[in-house]
């Protein structure tokens, strides 16, 4: 099994999108969080099974989609590091 590491600016991605959504509904907000954190649980066991990402074409640079954002993450081993969590809309060779 794979550790899972989070960057800082993972976290402080998530940390904004979770503030940003608790502007409308807190509940809605820790829901929508856990599901983002959930989803990369399971990186740990099956760490190919996000998709490629299409900027890159690595096959240890890969994402998960959690519409409407991107957890981008690469494979390092027996570590997984999840990099940035963007949204869709945003272009992702120019924000980094």
């Amino acid at each position: 099994m794979a550790e899972i590491v989070w960057t800082e600016a993972a976290i402080r991605k998530i940390e904004e999108i979770g503030e940003f959504i608790s502007q409308d509904s807190f509940q809605r907000s820790k829901d929508f969080i856990n599901s983002l954190v959930d989803k990369t649980k399971r990186l740990s066991t099956f760490p190919f099974s996000g998709r490629i990402i299409p900027e890159f074409n690595d096959e240890k640079r890969r994402e998960l989609i959690v519409e409407p954002f991107r957890i981008l993450y690469i494979i390092n081993n027996d570590q997984i590091i999840i990099i940035n969590i963007i949204h869709n809309s945003q272009d992702f060779l120019n924000n980094q």
